[in-house]
């Protein structure tokens, strides 16, 4: 175990190496079946790597594999487990609310680097899917004040007009990203419900 710690503490400290976390620590259950389940395991850190990595599955099955007494003692691995049942419903408001629990020190960067990649996920969905915003929608879904999210698209060539619409510049192809039809169709949908004042259902839920 004491290896596995130094290792992962390693990765955690290196941001070059979150996006192989998440395999490593499933290598190394694989190896080491007995002490996934004791509270000793980095449960926490296990969901999220696989949460940055962007499989959203592997981190679902990694929480339910997880015993109930070790999750209900574990405040970090329930908090995981909200920002992962919020990333399964597309909640893109309530992301952010996941994201802003006080994590420890040890998963501190691996979380700031997610929030950044889930903003730029974001933003290129907004792209792909619209020709103009509302600069109110738009800092709600990523999570910002109105002002830091006109600096951020300012940045990136969007056209930011004086009635609050910002107009999206053409994606860069070749993103690392390609978002799906149903993800499109699902902040299409996200959008239509900001812009009605309604809150979005989140009936599906990830146990």
């Amino acid at each position: 175990m004491d290896v596995l710690l130094i290792k992962l503490s390693s990765a955690l400290g290196a941001k070059e190496q979150f996006q192989s976390i998440g395999k490593a620590l499933d290598q190394a259950e694989l190896e080491n079946p007995d002490l996934f389940e004791t509270p000793e395991w980095p449960h926490a850190a296990h969901i999220i790597a696989h949460i940055y990595s962007n499989n959203i599955e592997d981190a679902r099955f990694v929480y339910k594999r997880t015993p109930e007494t070790i999750i209900t003692s574990n405040s970090d691995i329930q908090a995981a487990f909200s920002l992962l049942q919020r990333l399964w419903v597309k909640d893109y408001e309530g992301i952010w609310g996941a994201l802003a629990y006080s994590w420890p020190a040890p998963l501190q960067s691996l979380v700031a680097a997610l929030r950044t990649q889930l903003q730029e996920r974001t933003l290129l969905l907004v792209q792909r899917a619209y020709s103009n915003v509302s600069i109110s929608n738009l800092s709600r879904l990523l999570g910002i004040s109105e002002q830091e999210t006109a600096s951020v698209v300012a940045q990136r060539g969007w056209e930011v007009q004086e009635n609050g619409l910002l107009l999206p510049a053409s994606p860069a192809t070749g993103s690392a990203f390609e978002p799906s039809e149903t993800d499109l169709q699902k902040i299409a949908q996200y959008v239509v419900f900001l812009q009605a004042g309604e809150a979005l259902p989140t009936s599906a839920a990830t146990t």
